[in-house]
């Protein structure tokens, strides 16, 4: 970096003390963001780490009749519907488990209901 000296010494350190207080300053900042990133990426892996999952129940409960199927990631429900040839795969976010999807599955789950209009 180049000074230009103007009147003597005093100019110089003046100078070198305020590009100091700028790098520290900046320096300051940096950690600061870093901080803040690091405490974001913390909260989308783990939204919630203190909160107890609330069972909402089992597929009995709602009426349906469900397999358990076990796989690598845990273990699953399948619930069938004798009326369709579809499939449906519903799948529940971090912040929840499986039960939670079980109002949703209890209208899938079951037959169509017609009505005369």
């Amino acid at each position: 970096m180049i000074f230009v000296i103007i009147g003597g010494m005093g100019r110089l350190e003046m100078k070198t003390s305020i590009k100091r207080w700028f790098v520290k300053a900046l320096i300051l900042i940096a950690m600061g963001h870093a901080a803040l990133i690091l405490a974001a990426a913390f909260l989308v892996a783990h939204p919630n780490p203190l909160k107890v999952f609330k069972d909402y129940g089992a597929p009995e409960d709602y009426g349906l009749v469900a397999e358990t199927l076990h796989t690598k990631a845990g273990e699953a429900w399948l619930i069938r519907n004798k009326a369709s040839l579809r499939v449906v795969l519903l799948c529940h976010g971090r912040s929840r488990n499986r039960s939670y999807l079980l109002p949703l599955a209890q209208g899938i789950g079951q037959p169509p209901q017609c009505r005369d209009i």
